[in-house]
């Protein structure tokens, strides 16, 4: 009996296990969508593979490279590629993902390290990223990115790269990870840092696709599969995070699963590790590249001595591949070029593509601007068509200010840069009001038309600029044909040392000079004349900025100027006309570097200014003498604010008194400075 017992439990285990079993396989077959989620796809493998079994046909163990992910903080690979060459160390294979992958990627096409330093800071993202609706699955579209980086490295293939390199992206319609090892690589080098809902998916043949850094930072566990040699650069976070606000709680959710699977890995494969000493960075920082950079260099020699002296002798002092060399020296020719260009605002060449964005003035701005909306403040929603290196607007606009004949507009927009930096822009605009209820209806009250043309030329210390613009509106019913024309000269000049050696302080500057004629008739009054500004500034790195200004324009013709708000004078309005007006502004800025904050991570608040200003202002005549009409002094405030570290706002305010012994507060759009650093 006993004997029968234990057959019959025996037999109900085993039947009990196997309809688990059955189970499992009924409810997921081998087709199932969830079934497949673990497996990754591939893309590119053969000829990845291929690439390394030559390496072991001549006697070695392929050496591979991870490089993490980190956003800003992965910068400090920069640093660990120059002291891994300068040891004789080059990786056969490169697997990274997430901003490790831009470094990887940019490195294994045969550009230098130090190259990608002066790309990435004369290149930042932020300059390129733009706030989007998200009708595409983002907030930033990073297109003019990628262009920029097509431009820089050519129509290039990622199975063509001279270090092979497999790139990890998340697929958003099949839920499974994407190993990319060949493909478009100013594509594959979009999903790199497309955080989801931050940034757009990037369609991918057929998958849309997401930084692979979401799921895991360090995919160290892909690199095992091609080999035991392994060196891994981490850029992991452990900034300090305030959860009682759900930015901070909702940055810390996604990045618990990604460096916990990172950690997995690296402790299963048990590779050589540079822990790089940017933890208490935050992953926004992508404006300060040089620092990051650096502790990537310092954490890389404390540990590659010993890495050095551990790895088997024919991983050492390799030969690079046949045409690495002759990569280096052809970019080391094409890309400073092409840097230049893009700084002095050439524009990248972009696939055909349309996006909306939200268009507004919601406050004056310091300067005259070509393109401005004039002095009312508007809401509206805009619809912008790309392609090449032309961007077409069509926008609806909603005053804010509820100025008469200009409640409402409607506007089509043309901007191009046929050659070099030239760039074309022009615009038309239908302005009208609403009528009142029960006749609710637009009406139009005129049509404006403007046009602005911009070369820049020079270099990194001296850049000179020819302008031209004009504007013409016509008034229904009135008849009255209003324009305006400018057009000079303009220069900027970098002064100081803005690379010092490392601890060093030294001094910085800047001076601005614009020089040109104006002519304009509004309301049947002709005004025309010569006008200038001149900037310059002085500043202690890192410390304090003194800076001034000052900006003139004399009416020729007799009829008399006024005093405007884009003459940047920081008091209460000065009423009046004369044949010559001035304003001139001080300021003696603290650098608070020390006041920089972000909003869990989300909401980045930098580049603070805040000290006193001192402005005055002429409206001078015949006999007038040199004391100012007017004159007012105060704190000045001026921060930059970027959503995600990227797409960057600036904005100002003020308060003092004038010279009547009023209150003056105010807040602008920009800066009436560019930021000291």
């Amino acid at each position: 009996m006993l004997n029968r017992a234990v057959i019959l439990a025996l037999m109900l285990v085993a039947g009990v296990s196997g309809a688990r079993a059955q189970n499992v396989d009924a409810a997921f077959p081998p087709n199932d969508t969830f079934r497949v989620i673990a497996e990754p796809i591939r893309v590119g493998m053969e000829g990845f593979s291929a690439r390394l079994d030559k390496i072991r046909a001549e006697g070695r163990e392929p050496l591979g490279l991870v490089l993490a992910g980190g956003s800003a903080r992965a910068y400090a690979h920069i640093g660990v590629l120059q002291e891994l060459e300068k040891a004789g160390i080059r990786p056969d294979f490169i697997v990274a993902n997430s901003m490790g992958a831009v470094v990887g990627m940019l490195y294994a096409a045969g550009i230098s390290p130090d190259m990608i330093a002066k790309i990435v800071g004369s290149v930042p993202p932020e300059s390129y990223f733009s706030l989007v609706l998200p009708t595409k699955g983002g907030l930033i579209n990073a297109d003019p990115f990628a262009a920029a980086v097509e431009e820089m490295v050519g129509h290039l293939d990622l199975a063509e790269t001279q270090i092979p390199i497999i790139v990890t992206a998340e697929d958003l319609k099949s839920r499974r990870q994407v190993e990319l090892s060949a493909g478009n690589f100013a594509k594959v080098m979009a999903t790199t840092f497309a955080m989801p809902s931050i940034f757009e998916p990037v369609p991918f043949g057929e998958f849309l696709l997401v930084d692979g850094g979401t799921t895991n930072l360090v995919p160290v566990g892909i690199a095992t599969k091609y080999s035991s040699l392994l060196i891994v650069s981490t850029a992991f976070s452990d900034k300090g995070l305030a959860f009682n606000n759900p930015f901070s709680v909702l940055s810390r959710s996604f990045d618990i699963g990604k460096s916990r699977s990172g950690i997995k890995e690296l402790l299963a494969a048990s590779p050589f590790v540079i822990r790089n000493k940017v933890e208490d960075i935050s992953y926004m920082q992508f404006a300060s590249p040089e620092s990051i950079i650096e502790r990537g260099r310092a954490s890389a020699r404390a540990v590659i001595g010993a890495i050095a002296d551990n790895l088997p002798k024919t991983a050492l002092g390799t030969i690079p591949p046949p045409g690495l060399a002759e990569a280096r020296s052809k970019y080391d020719v094409s890309i400073p070029k092409v840097l230049m260009a893009l700084k002095r605002g050439a524009v990248p060449y972009v696939a055909p593509s349309i996006r909306f964005n939200l268009r507004y003035k919601l406050m004056d701005e310091f300067e005259f601007a070509p393109m401005a909306l004039g002095d009312q403040n508007y809401f509206g929603i805009a619809a912008i068509a790309s392609a090449g290196k032309t961007r077409t607007t069509v926008s609806t606009l909603v005053g804010l200010s509820g100025g008469a004949g200009r409640q409402w507009a409607l506007t089509a927009g043309l901007s191009a840069n046929p050659f070099d930096t030239f760039r074309a822009s022009t615009e038309l605009r239908l302005w009208g009001d609403f009528r009142n209820w029960p006749n609710f209806f637009l009406a139009p009250a005129s049509v404006e038309g403007l046009v602005a043309l911009t070369w820049l030329s020079g270099g990194d210390d001296l850049i000179v600029q020819p302008y031209a613009n004009g504007s013409t509106e016509y008034v229904f019913g009135a008849g009255n044909l209003d324009w305006e024309a400018r057009a000079g000269l303009a220069f900027d000049a970098k002064l100081g040392n803005r690379s010092p050696p490392p601890g060093k302080r030294v001094w910085n500057g800047f001076l601005s000079a614009k020089a040109g004629t104006f002519a304009d008739r509004i309301a049947g009054t002709l005004n025309y004349g010569p006008e200038f500004t001149l900037k310059a500034g002085i500043a202690a790195m890192g410390t304090a900025s003194l800076r001034g200004r000052a900006t003139g324009r004399f009416d020729a013709s007799g009829a008399g100027l006024g005093l405007r708000s884009d003459d940047a004078y920081r008091g209460n309005a000065l009423a009046g006309k004369a044949p010559l007006v001035m304003a001139a502004n001080a300021e003696l800025v603290w650098l608070a570097k020390k006041l920089e904050f972000d909003a869990g991570e989300i909401l980045l608040v930098k580049d603070i200014e805040l000290g006193p200003y001192f402005d005055c202002a002429w409206l001078a005549g015949d006999g007038s003498g040199p004391m100012p009409d007017v004159f007012a002094g105060g704190l000045t405030f001026s921060a930059t604010t970027s959503f995600a570290g990227l797409a960057p706002f600036d904005m100002s305010l003020f308060l003092g008194l004038d010279s009547a012994g009023y209150p003056v507060l105010g807040i602008r759009s920009g800066r009436l400075f560019p930021v000291a650093k």
